[in-house]
This record gives structure tokens, C-alpha cells and sequence, in this order.
């Protein structure tokens, strides 16, 4: 870890810039929320430039995941990724600081389909082609990268509706040797590409749930905890219930049932089976989305007779 820290210093970020730079850390900066990152804008005076800049503030036992985007992004360079300008390691601390992509993430133009013309469409298609193909095919680099959470809340859009593909916490380095083979990767956390409409962002459910507050628990079992919330989504206000993953560890059983229960409910449709509104598969945040039924289950009803 030290030497990886000392090949890195000349990109890092003293805390009190990045302070001044986010108005301490203040909530009306706040752009984003995620299982791992709370991501705040800011202005930075940098090497005598003032830039706009994205502050993504990791919390707590997430070292690893933070080291492993420093690490990709500090040797990945191409106009289709997001610019890293440093971090910072500092106090307890953890930060990531990058230019700030001002139309924000491609998820906030998909549902209305006035919002891109096909030719935007076709720019921010072909620059994540490119984004890609970097990634995993440059020559000249000695390994390839597998990013393992492409969706449109990772790709950003510049004021030219350029794509930036952001979000490298869960990538992982191959040899270049390797990287004509296929690979098998537990705790992936992309959405399979026909449920891609399904997929609600984190900071709306926390909205709806009031940030997953106690006082809107209705239920806890296994590894789930169920919250009551409302839910702005697709121009109508629905009442929902969120079923939030508690367990931290991410295993193959938990990945195989989420991704099952999202795709079963997704495909039936009927008057006496729950209805699915989406879901949301963000790091530490894994989440389904059902329109809530007001009596709750039928077991609590079971031992009193009367209210039936």
C-alpha cells in the first residue's frame, strides 16, 4: 500500500482545498448518494486553475473499492472517461476529485424521449464504444480493464453531450494476454441490458424512504429490510415499498435471488401477483422497488379471524 501511495503523490489533494472547495462538505452541495460515495460539487483552485469538480466522498471500510478507482483512473487517459485530478487520504478521509460533467449522468435523459435527438443518441453510443474499446483493447498498455458496472448512471455527459464512463470502484486489471478470453467475475453489479429500464437511481429511493429512515420500516427478514416510502417515478407518485439488502457481503446466492426475483417479476404480470417498479443495484445499496399494498401480509391477519 505505501509504495502504491508514494507512485501516487503527485496527485494528491491536501483536505483543506477540498473543504474550501465544497463549503465544508455542505448539503446544499450534495449531487449524488450511493451505497459507497456521497459526491459533492465544488470549485478547486488547482495549479492555478478554478475548476469545477465532482468531491466523491467514500465512507467508512470502503478503502479498497476507493484505491481501486485512484489506481484505474490515475493510468487510464481518454476523451470518453472521466478526468481524474486527484485524492485525497486524509484524516479518515477518503476523496476522489474529477472534473465535473455539467449535463450530469446519461440515466436522467432516458425517460423522456424528447430530451436526446438521434444524433445525441448516436454520439454518446459511439463514445462509449470508444470508452470502451480503450479499456480493453489499447495495444500499448500491458493490461486490460474489465469495468463490470456499465449502465447509464455510470456514463456522464459533458455540455456537448459527450459520454464520460465513470466509476471504476469494482473493476478489475487483466493481463493484456489475456484479454481476447472470456471471464467469469462474482459481485457484478451492472444491470443485465433487458432490465436497464427498470433501474431507479439511489437518490431518488432515498427520497421516497426519507434517506431509509427507521420510522418507515415495515418489515425485516433474512437479509432484507422493507421500507415504506413515495416514490416520483415516471410523472406519478406511487406508494412503494423498498426491499433493501442489510447483509454487506455481496455473495453469488444474493446476487443469483436479486437479479431472479427483478427478472421473474418483471416478465409476469397479474392482478394477484406484486407489481415491480425497479430496482436499484448500486454497491452497498442493492434494492427492489414494489408498489406497496396497504393491509401488509396476509400473516398478520392469520390468528385474528375477525379482521377478515
Amino acid at each position: 500500500m505505501s509504495s502504491r501511495i508514494h507512485d501516487l503523490a503527485h496527485l494528491k489533494i491536501p483536505l483543506e482545498s477540498i473543504l474550501s472547495a465544497t463549503n465544508n462538505f455542505d448539503e446544499k452541495n450534495v449531487v449524488a448518494r450511493g451505497g459507497i460515495v456521497k459526491t459533492y460539487k465544488g470549485e478547486l483552485l488547482w495549479s492555478g486553475e478554478l475548476i469545477i469538480i465532482d468531491a466523491r466522498r467514500f465512507k467508512k471500510d470502503r478503502d479498497e473499492m476507493f484505491w481501486t478507482e485512484v489506481s484505474m483512473l490515475s493510468s487510464l487517459k481518454h476523451q470518453n472517461l472521466v478526468s481524474l485530478l486527484g485524492f485525497c487520504d486524509e484524516n479518515g478521509e477518503k476523496i476522489i476529485i474529477t472534473r465535473r460533467e455539467m449535463k450530469g449522468s446519461l440515466n436522467n435523459y432516458l425517460n423522456d424521449a424528447t430530451l436526446l435527438t438521434w444524433v445525441q443518441r448516436l454520439k454518446i453510443s459511439v463514445g462509449l464504444a470508444h470508452a470502451l474499446s480503450y479499456i480493453h483493447y489499447d495495444e500499448p498498455r500491458d493490461f486490460s480493464v474489465i469495468h463490470r458496472d456499465i449502465s447509464s448512471v455510470t456514463v456522464l455527459l459533458n455540455d456537448s453531450f459527450e459520454p464520460k464512463l465513470s466509476c471504476f470502484v469494482t473493476s478489475i486489471k487483466t493481463e493484456a494476454s489475456q484479454r481476447h478470453r472470456s471471464f467469469h467475475t462474482s459481485n457484478m453489479h451492472s444491470s443485465p441490458n433487458h432490465l436497464a429500464h427498470l433501474r431507479i437511481p439511489l437518490e431518488d429511493i432515498e427520497s421516497a424512504t426519507d434517506f431509509f429512515a427507521e420510522k418507515n420500516v415495515v418489515g425485516e427478514g433474512g437479509f432484507r429490510k422493507i421500507y415504506k416510502g413515495l416514490l416520483s417515478w415516471s410523472r406519478e407518485l406511487l406508494d412503494i415499498t423498498a426491499w433493501r439488502l442489510i447483509n454487506k457481503e455481496w455473495d453469488d446466492e444474493k446476487e443469483q435471488q436479486f437479479w431472479t426475483d427483478i427478472s421473474m417479476l418483471s416478465s409476469l404480470k397479474h392482478k394477484n401477483l406484486v407489481s415491480i417498479v425497479g430496482f436499484c443495484n448500486e454497491v452497498g445499496a442493492e434494492t427492489i422497488i414494489y408498489k406497496y399494498e396497504s393491509r401488509g401480509r396476509l400473516n398478520n391477519f392469520c390468528f385474528l379471524h375477525l379482521l377478515i
